[in-house]
């Protein structure tokens, strides 16, 4: 069984499929093409006809793609590696004194590519909305900047103009994972602020460091989040409602502890790799 993961390597499914006619292809779909473009999913399904099997986070992801016989597989968080280990179990944790914020303030975090689906001028809006109820609030956007990403650095400078020079507001790029460990575990609030969403692993990530997460209720985001619970979920473009949630949160010690809680159980039982290898030997035995 060959396992292509996301529409960079479906191009490969006929020449496999014609050089090794025994072997059984899967896609993995980690994308929501639930409002593709049209000619999007048309080019997706010209590829599928040699393929066996799709894996998707969500049924409904692969309904547009026709008669493909679909496995849903959530994804999953390892939390043996550096961006999820404990502190004290890093041979290099991050030093304390590179932290552009006051540990000693409200932190809210959103790790996200500088992507527009993810919403980084919301972001910066509910920021300001809480900043006025919330003496001190601190937010910091940090993402990657990966090469096949070419919207990323001109959303960043679009980001960075919007935030005009707010010495609250830090953008920070290209973190080494226990750099992302250490602030997602600072974090009072994660946000995950998202208009569209496969699944978000970094909600998983900061659940699992006991930090309540206000995401939106788009694509794999409420999966992870119980809304009350661990949590709040709102309507994407609803600033005003994430605001609210943020400054609840920021507000009630008690309420961040108990979510911080019952989001790391949350993790444990649904998202970490154990289940994930579980889910993946039933897929195996039934695809190949």
């Amino acid at each position: 069984m060959a396992v292509l993961h996301d529409p960079q390597t479906l191009g490969m499914a006929p020449t496999l499929a014609e050089r090794f006619p025994e072997l059984a292809l899967v896609w993995r779909c980690h994308i929501d093409l639930t409002d593709a473009a049209p000619s999007a999913l048309e080019f997706v399904r010209s590829y599928l006809e040699t393929v066996d099997r799709m894996v998707v986070t969500l049924p409904e992801y692969a309904d547009p793609l026709g008669d493909v016989p679909a496995t849903v597989v959530p994804p999953a968080i390892d939390p043996l590696t550096a961006k999820n280990r404990p502190p004290s179990a890093l041979s290099d944790p991050p030093d304390a004194a590179d932290r552009p914020f006051d540990p000693d303030r409200p932190l809210v975090v959103q790790v996200s590519r500088f992507d527009p689906w993810k919403d980084p001028l919301g972001v910066l809006e509910v920021h300001r909305r809480v900043a006025d109820r919330v003496p001190g609030a601190q937010l910091v956007l940090a993402g990657a900047m990966p090469d096949d990403d070419p919207e990323g650095e001109a959303v960043y400078r679009e980001v960075a103009a919007a935030a005009d020079d707010d010495p609250d507001v830090h953008l920070l790029t290209d973190l080494p994972d226990a750099g992302i460990n250490a602030l997602q575990r600072h974090a009072d609030v994660v946000l995950q602020k998202s208009l569209r969403e496969g699944f978000a692993l970094t909600v998983s990530e900061a659940l699992w460091k006991e930090t309540p997460v206000v995401g939106t209720t788009v694509g794999g985001i409420p999966l992870q989040v119980d809304d009350g619970e661990s949590g709040f979920l709102e309507a994407p473009d609803d600033l005003e409602a994430v605001a609210d949630d943020v400054v609840d949160l920021l507000e009630s010690p008690s309420r961040r502890g108990r979510f911080g809680e019952r989001g790391r159980e949350t993790v444990r039982e649904r998202f970490l790799t154990p289940r994930l290898l579980a889910d993946h030997l039933e897929l195996i035995a039934t695809a190949s």
